[in-house]
């Protein structure tokens, strides 16, 4: 092989700068954006800071405005920035404004506040309403105040009905949203007599493993071992952690409501509530709420899986409640399945409502 000559190369010098620049001037500059959970109709946690970010051209100047709130960020490098207005009890006005120094503008409109709970899990935290036992649920019309709003986590290739919109509570946008999200919410809503904001991120057939986020660094467990960070594809393709949940943080919820192990007895169900307590840290992590209640049910009794592995997660996930602060389980004691996917979510809600509140529905 022949390589240049000094002189020559150094001839090349200013053609490949000129092309560099070529390259980079054609690249579409990014353009005042919003992740789609800060939309219209978004409900924001009451009492805490209202977490805004998006993108923008990199240096480029943004601001927001809340009524009587405002401030400021400049996109960074990578043109993303963030503004967190004060927290406020009361919300001061009906149209956030976001504002881009170069001229650009984008409204959300009907912002509330209340409480936001985010659901997570796998296919009986995503199984929807309409294929339950509670189909007629959303009929019976909640008493003012109590209110709920709903949205479903953008998810690649798996089209779902309204999602990544908020949208208000109604027989027809329930019916495709999580059953055990929504009955469990409307309880809630009731208890509180606020709005009541749910933010599904389920996905059907993920095991643990898909909801650790990829830090690309090792994984701290309970115990103070590491571990490398594990990448499990789920279906539509991808990390379930990266694609569906980390879009929606760093967004303040007041808790999460978790179902989910059904794809782990087969996998390694001796290590369940390391791996559960191991991703629950690092959604927290990227929440950045280091004491967000989790709240989460323990699979019920299941006489047709034939294998001690089910057993075996239901021992883990009562053991996972020891072992980092701020876990709480909704026990399965009395609840016996006779299929993997049980029609009768009420049971499951009432559980996770009575260990979210401390109360009876």
């Amino acid at each position: 092989m022949r390589f240049p000559s000094l002189p020559a190369a150094a001839n090349l010098l200013p053609s490949l700068l000129v092309t560099a620049a070529a390259l980079l001037a054609s690249q579409p500059a990014l353009a005042l954006g919003l992740p789609p959970v800060l939309s219209d109709g978004v409900v924001f946690q009451r009492g805490k800071p209202v977490r805004l970010w998006g993108t923008a051209k990199p240096g480029e100047k943004v601001t927001a405005a809340w009524g009587s709130l405002g401030g400021s960020a400049t996109a960074g490098s990578t043109g993303h920035w963030r503004i967190d207005l004060p927290a406020v009890q009361q919300s001061p006005g009906d149209t956030i404004l976001v504002t881009g120094s170069a001229g650009e503008q984008l409204r959300i409109r009907n912002p509330l506040l209340g409480q936001v709970w985010l659901c997570g899990g796998q296919s009986n935290m995503a199984m929807q309403l309409r294929r339950t036992d509670q189909a007629n649920a959303a009929t019976q019309a909640l008493a003012a105040p109590a209110r709920v709003r709903l949205f479903r986590a953008p998810t690649p290739d798996i089209q779902r009905s309204n999602e990544g919109a908020w949208v208000d509570d109604s027989p027809a946008s329930a019916s495709g949203f999580s059953a055990v999200c929504y009955l469990t919410g409307r309880m809630l809503a009731t208890h509180a007599q606020d709005v009541v904001g749910l933010i599904d991120t389920s996905v059907g057939a993920t095991g643990i493993e898909a909801w650790v986020p990829d830090t690309g660094k090792s994984i701290i467990t309970a115990e103070g071992q590491n571990r490398q960070a594990n990448r499990h594809s789920m279906a539509g393709g991808g990390d379930a952690f990266e694609t569906v949940v980390k879009p929606v943080a760093p967004f303040h919820v007041r808790g999460m409501l978790w179902y989910q192990g059904e794809g782990d007895y087969r996998r390694n169900p001796g290590r369940y509530a390391e791996l559960f307590v191991g991703a629950m840290s690092h959604w927290r992590r990227n929440f950045e709420q280091p004491d967000m209640p989790i709240v989460y049910m323990q699979l019920p009794v299941f006489d047709q899986a034939k294998s001690k592995g089910w057993e075996e997660v239901r021992s883990q996930q009562a053991k996972a409640e020891r072992m980092l602060p701020g876990l709480r389980m909704a026990g399965s004691s009395g609840i016996v399945a006779t299929e993997i996917h049980p029609t009768d979510k009420m049971e499951v809600a009432r559980r996770l409502f009575a260990r979210a509140t401390a109360a009876s529905p």
